[in-house]
């Protein structure tokens, strides 16, 4: 429909540059099968780009699952690049963090990737704000430089996640 007020049309403008943002930082790729928390036997590839506008070549690249255990680790190449084959077993969601080689950048981004899936994920300041405000949501108190306990809000994002695909 049209817009009735100026505030609306600036929310709808605001709807579509978050979810054009989000298709280009693969925060929640089109590759990605989303059955809220789960648990499998079967081992997932997720791949993409360390970044902070220039490659964040040898950064190490960590994937934490839902309870907090580390699922797969890698060090990025010289073009930012990683891929990761993650344990047999994990509990969806997944944060994918990234620390520099010298360990002065962190950033993270959060995957719905189901064991058995291959997912894209891009870590980097548009990924890590939008992680920071999604857990925010769920109750973490981040800023943007912190990481926190990804376990201790996990669950809650998962279910915020299941409430928004039910709507």
């Amino acid at each position: 429909g049209a817009c009735v007020s100026v505030s609306g049309c600036i929310s709808r403008l605001s709807l579509l540059v978050v979810a054009s943002m989000l298709g280009a930082c693969h925060w929640w790729s089109a590759d990605e099968t989303s059955s809220g928390s789960s648990t499998a036997s079967t081992s997932s590839q997720l791949s993409g780009v360390a970044s902070q506008g220039a490659p964040l070549a040898g950064g190490r690249v960590t994937v934490y699952d839902a309870t907090g255990a580390v699922v797969g680790t890698a060090t990025a190449a010289a073009d930012g690049s990683y891929t990761i084959t993650t344990s047999a077993a994990f509990q969806s969601p997944l944060s994918v963090q990234v620390a520099s080689a010298d360990g002065t950048v962190t950033y993270q981004a959060i995957s719905f990737a189901t064991p058995g899936s291959n997912a894209t994920v891009n870590v980097n300041p548009v990924s890590n704000l939008i992680a920071t405000t999604e857990l925010n949501s769920a109750g973490a108190n981040l800023t943007a430089g912190t990481l926190g306990d990804f376990a201790s809000y996990a669950a809650k994002l998962t279910q915020a996640g299941e409430d928004r695909k039910s709507t």
